[in-house]
């Protein structure tokens, strides 16, 4: 009888402690949580897309710092000046239209993705410091709108932090290419820009010899020897040679040259092609010298302007032209006529077959035919 009555006051004892329990976990609330605090409206503020942005039609000034040690900082300065934009430092010089444009796009309509906080490791991991980043300083009239550094490239996006902001910013877009220019490829790569139809004759003049071509009366855009008879004339290889020197683009730029002169465009021997071209004024020449070939490529400069410029070493051929360079055999014009009847069979061939089923023509061409239709192929392009 005493041990069940133990039993039952034990029972009733851990009754009441349940019991117990449960009231105070009904009567205790939980200490509220300490409320977060809120950014201050300048850092918002600062994290929007409107702290990168500028409309193009105020963008009037922007420049491009980088910083790549050993060498000196290199400081670029862009200006629209009537409209158009310049580059006004560390030369003076029209700009590549084209490429400047782009960063005024990015600048027009730049999107802030995320912003986190950022320190000293994860800000030189992104690359958006001084040292490894591309700070861009940009004005809107007299007064700097925004300064920022672009730091790595994604495949979409692009780290990017205001200037004195710890916060490292993600932007929609590759923006790096955009922004982390040369100095070169920002300066207009324009040499020459001419119509053929303005053309009105050529005349190289060179270590092989003199060489002069006139417009064709009979088709546009095509050129004829004068003075001179070249056998089995090449008319397509003289019109691309001709085009050359119409359109001639820039790869670098040579602003001072060295002394005593390695450029060679300063010799009587230097080879020379003058462009005699139509205009409203009359007849004007333009001269067209070619020097020496280095690594970084071909020395040029034209007789309206000072500026020493550098194109593709590959231009040399159509640049210092010659006779044999535009004649061919009457051998080479035997095997090209037996090529172009061979090329003609097939062709025939392929039309012959109408069957859905039917296997292509081409197919069905020996190795030998088609590496004679290669070369066929190539000497029509070289006039070789």
């Amino acid at each position: 009888m005493d041990s069940l009555t133990r039993r039952a006051g034990k029972r009733a004892h851990a009754v009441l402690v349940l019991l117990s329990l449960q009231a105070s976990c009904q009567t205790k609330e939980p200490a509220p949580s300490p409320p977060l605090p809120h950014p201050p409206a300048e850092s918002i503020a600062s994290t929007s897309s409107h702290a990168l942005q500028i409309a193009p039609e105020q963008l009037s000034r922007i420049e491009l710092v980088t910083r790549q040690d050993p060498s000196p900082d290199r400081r670029i300065v862009l200006a629209k000046v009537n409209g158009t934009w310049q580059v006004v430092a560390p030369v003076k010089y029209p700009a590549n239209q084209v490429a400047v444009e782009s960063m005024v796009a990015v600048m027009a309509e730049i999107e802030i993705l995320t912003s986190v906080q950022g320190d000293e490791r994860s800000v030189r991991r992104h690359s958006v410091d001084e040292a490894t980043g591309v700070r861009v300083n940009a004005w809107a009239g007299e007064a700097r709108q925004t300064q920022f550094i672009v730091g790595r490239s994604l495949q979409e996006s692009t780290y990017v932090r205001l200037v004195d902001d710890d916060r490292i910013l993600t932007v929609r877009g590759r923006c790096r290419p955009i922004f982390d220019k040369a100095l070169d490829e920002l300066r207009d790569p324009v040499i020459t820009n001419v119509a053929p139809k303005e053309i009105e004759s050529v005349r190289y003049q060179n270590a092989f010899g003199v060489l002069e071509l006139v417009a064709d009366d009979k088709e546009s855009g095509k050129f004829v020897p004068k003075g001179t008879t070249i056998p089995n004339f090449n008319r397509d290889r003289a019109a691309q040679q001709v085009g050359v020197l119409a359109r001639l683009l820039a790869r670098g730029f040579v602003d001072s040259p060295s002394i005593p002169d390695t450029t060679g465009l300063f010799d009587p021997a230097t080879p020379r092609a003058t462009l005699s071209l139509r205009g409203p004024e009359g007849v004007r020449a333009l001269d067209v010298w070619v020097g020496t070939r280095t690594r970084a490529g071909l020395h040029v400069r034209t007789s309206e302007t000072k500026q020493i410029y550098l194109v593709s070493g590959h231009l040399d051929t159509s640049l210092v032209a010659r006779r044999s360079h535009l004649e061919r055999s009457d051998e080479l014009m035997r095997q090209l006529r037996a090529r172009q009847e061979k090329l003609a069979a097939i062709e025939k061939a392929r039309g012959a077959h109408t069957h859905p089923h039917s296997p292509s023509p081409t197919s069905q061409v020996s190795p030998e035919n088609l590496s004679a239709l290669r070369e066929l192929a190539r000497q029509q392009t070289e006039g070789r």
